[in-house]
């Protein structure tokens, strides 16, 4: 079922802070293939615009996000306002409300029809030769005066219309910061007084600056744009020197999670003891835009700290902050980072899957090499060895030989047979490699068999809670119970996918089963491409969580009804036989169990 752009546009600016995540987090994951109306996208896209400005750093972050992610997908509809866009049929309605009905009518300029012409004149004729002749001024002498050949006269041409007044024209665009050079950027830090200019001029300056440049940076550190004061720590984190720590630090604490992860990684170059605690209280923020801010610059960081709390990202409930954990734990050949990635095989989410199963294989080719690497060191260590025990018991040899020419050194050739025998005993026997005693011990590491991925576990083989037994009037009861609250539960779900049924609660589980039927559709085209087993075990568990989704959803609409507290908007007559068919499964559900 194609999802419904009206329902999002609206929801967007959902009173409730939730929903309104809940509709931006959704739009990530549109493609053209899956929305009812895609040239309606540019309406969206202008939406998101004005959240960019929200005082909700959620919304801001789950916004860029979202243009980022439409202007990706939907570039053939997203052309400069005015051109056409490809469109399957007729054009539909627009998404941004009607205007007022109350507006100001346009003025319309009312011209006069010109006065009616003499009684008994001619009409005007459109040839200037069949105008009407001009009478000769009497002349005051006939003698003196000559008579006047009488000629058409031609009509004098009307007066040209005055020209149009000029357009104003709009005032130079200055050039764009990155064609600009050190020397012309720094000046104009201290003169422009458009933010978004400023940011770029700053970002300018991390390729650009020098380290002297940080002095007229400072107070940009506090300028109220947000992205102005990110870039400007970015300029820091370049350029920057112990000293500045002082100035950086105040920055851990500010509202903004771009400008509070630009300071982490900024002071993590200066080794800093402040950011791994800092970086912890990031990913335990209830802001889905502090959490995934902390896992990226978690991936930027080659830190002793930086593992376990990528680990801890791993179990995130957001998956932007679980797939930038597993894409970065496979850095660590470590049984805790194995152990993460693992239980992400088996996310809801099918990118994740693959970035696990990418980031194991990274795990494991990087132990075979350390692996082969070590067999390598101990093959060309015990080669040594040999070579060393051969060149020693030559020279004893050449010694033994040479004190062995003279009689009086007869012992001395004894002894020389016996380093040759006892050489080739130990030739006979092998060398023996014992490990030296200052190694340091090696850490604990799997193995690459233990790398593996184990056979996913089935629903099947998960335990579940005891049936009723079959035919068992308990397993009559629950088995209406379930189709009824689940046919429910599909009613209101088209309801309020077309924004008939609005109602906080509703909305959350229907945008949860909105992303249910997003991961579902993807494991089904993997599956469709030839998929493995953990394909069709993620497909059941899914399948299973959006029944159980719809179920939950008649549940609580069913309750919602018997309280009065669903608000229906202004039906037609289409969706109130909709509305009673809810009511009649309503009366049903009441004389069913519900708990």
């Amino acid at each position: 079922m194609a999802i419904k752009l009206e329902k999002i546009y609206q929801d967007c600016q959902h009173s409730d802070p939730q929903i309104q995540t809940y509709a931006l987090m959704s739009i990530t994951r549109l493609s053209p293939q899956l929305v009812d109306a895609p040239e309606q996208i540019r309406q969206i896209v202008d939406r998101l615009k004005v959240l960019v400005n929200s005082p909700n750093p959620d919304v801001v972050f789950l916004a860029r996000k979202a243009i980022n992610h439409l202007e990706v997908q939907f570039k053939a509809y997203l052309g400069k306002p005015g051109q056409p866009v490809p469109q399957a049929g007729a054009h539909p309605p627009p998404l941004a409300p009607p205007s007022s009905p109350h507006a100001a009518p346009v003025p319309v300029r009312v011209v006069p029809p010109p006065p009616p012409p003499p009684a008994g004149a001619r009409p005007p004729s459109a040839d200037p030769l069949d105008q009407p002749v001009p009478r000769a001024e009497p002349a005051t002498s006939l003698a003196a005066t000559p008579v006047p050949v009488a000629r058409p006269v031609a009509p004098s041409p009307p007066p040209a219309p005055p020209p149009p007044p000029a357009e104003p024209q709009p005032p130079p665009q200055p050039r764009p910061a990155r064609e600009l050079s050190r020397d012309q950027i720094v000046p104009l830090l201290a003169t422009t007084t458009d933010h978004v200019y400023l940011a770029s001029l700053v970002i300018a300056l991390v390729a650009k600056g020098k380290a002297e440049d940080l002095d007229m940076l400072r107070p940009l550190l506090t300028h109220p744009d947000d992205r102005v004061r990110s870039n400007s720590v970015e300029v820091f984190q370049a350029h920057g020197a112990p000293e500045h720590v002082g100035l950086l630090l105040p920055l851990l604490e500010d509202r903004s999670n771009r400008v509070v992860g630009n300071a982490c990684m900024a002071l993590a170059r200066l080794d800093h003891a402040a950011v791994p605690k800092k970086l912890l209280w990031m990913l335990r923020n209830s802001l889905i835009s502090m959490r995934e801010t902390a896992a990226y610059v978690l991936s930027t960081l080659d830190k002793e700290y930086v593992e376990p709390l990528l680990v801890l990202a791993a179990a995130d409930p957001y998956e932007g902050v679980r797939l930038r954990s597993v894409k970065s734990l496979g850095r660590f050949a470590t049984r805790e980072s194995v152990n993460a990635l693992k239980n992400a095989l088996n996310d809801m989410d099918i990118n994740i899957c693959e970035a696990a199963s990418e980031s194991l294989k990274q795990i494991k080719a990087a132990l075979q090499a350390r692996r082969e690497q070590a067999e390598a060191a101990a093959r060309a260590q015990a080669e040594a060895e040999v070579r060393a025990q051969a060149e020693a018991a030559a020279r004893a040899r050449s010694e033994a030989l040479a004190l062995a020419q003279s009689e009086a050194h007869a012992r001395a050739a004894a002894e020389a047979a016996r380093l040759a025998a006892e050489e080739q005993a130990r030739a006979a026997a092998g060398p023996a490699i014992e490990p030296s005693p200052r190694a340091p011990k090696e850490p604990d590491l799997p193995t690459p068999e233990e790398i593996t991925p184990e056979p996913p576990v089935s629903i099947a083989d998960q335990p579940a809670t005891p049936a009723p037994a079959e035919g068992s009037p308990e397993a009559v009861r629950v088995a209406e119970r379930d189709a009824v609250l689940k046919e429910i539960g599909t009613l209101v779900y088209q309801l309020c996918r077309s924004n008939l049924v609005t109602n906080e609660l509703l909305d959350g589980i229907f945008y949860e089963i909105l992303r249910y039927q997003d991961f579902l559709r993807a494991y089904q085209t993997k599956a469709a491409q030839g998929g493995d087993e953990s394909v069709r075990a993620a497909i059941g568990k899914l399948e299973e969580k959006v029944r159980g989704s719809l179920s939950n959803l008649g549940r609580q609409a069913a309750q919602l009804f018997k309280d009065g507290t669903i608000q229906l908007v202004q039906l037609p007559e289409k969706e109130k036989v909709a509305i009673q068919e809810l009511l009649i499964r309503f009366r049903k559900v009441k004389r069913t169990t519900l708990t």
